[in-house]
């Protein structure tokens, strides 16, 4: 398996790819090394970053801009990653499976727990100790929790605009990225996400159907856990509930 290239155009070290944010791409960090313009996207020369274990580079790379061009994600187009190879070892707690585009199942935890009807429900998020001994969220993960919040407000919002499609895509990397070496930018390049799949792991990530549950009346939200409705069918049922 050739796995995932990574491309920054001129002379670059290590200082550039952790500054791009890409340091948790490539467990172990990265092999470094020059890239002509007969290997490199349209032409350019610059600096590949990489973890092929083979002689030399696999030919041909297929290359898709990522950040506005500040790099490029590389695929060798017999050698495509799926969730084995691109798993990074966390665990989560709570959340679901989804299939993607390229037929496999993939990790998608809950980001933003619904706690209306359950108070001890919870996300799942990795955990960590902090210096009082207290159990909390790692740092890392404030920013996505943040966007999950904001998604989920959006979703439950009916006279709202609905998601932007860049935070939907954003919030979808950020919960893919919980449980592989990937974002947003590695989604798009490996050809995964569709309108149904973003919006099934959004879904997930925020608790939806919980949320949807804890609007309608008891036996109503009942029914719904008894018969294990997909989100989509209780957004059906709230909405006949309320004509």
């Amino acid at each position: 398996m050739a796995g995932l290239f990574y491309f920054i155009e001129g002379h670059c070290g290590i200082e550039q790819w952790r500054a791009l944010g890409l340091e948790s791409r490539l467990a172990g960090g990265p092999t470094i090394c020059e890239c002509t313009a007969e290997i490199g996207p349209a032409g350019k020369v610059g600096t590949i970053f990489h973890k092929y274990a083979g002689n030399g580079l696999p030919r041909p790379l297929d290359w898709t801009p990522a950040a506005g061009g500040a790099y490029y994600v590389g695929l060798h187009r017999h050698g495509r990653p799926g969730p084995a190879e691109l798993f990074n070892g966390t665990r989560i707690t709570a959340g679901a499976r989804v299939k993607l585009r390229d037929g496999d199942w993939w990790l998608v935890p809950c980001v933003r727990a619904c706690r209306e009807r359950d108070p001890q429900r919870g996300d799942g998020l990795p955990r960590m100790y902090g210096a009082d001994g207290t159990e909390r969220v790692p740092d890392e993960y404030h920013e996505l929790v943040e966007r999950a919040e904001r998604v989920r407000a959006a979703l439950l919002d009916e006279n709202g605009p609905g998601v932007p499609e860049a935070e939907a895509l954003a919030l979808v990397g950020g919960v893919l990225g919980v449980c592989y070496r990937v974002g947003t930018a590695e989604l798009l390049a490996l050809g995964l996400l569709d309108k149904a799949n973003v919006e099934l792991i959004a879904a997930e990530a925020v608790d939806l159907i919980e949320w949807f549950k804890a609007a309608l009346p008891p036996a109503a939200a009942q029914r719904a856990d008894d018969l294990g409705l997909s989100w989509a069918a209780v957004q059906q049922l709230r909405a006949g509930l309320e004509a």
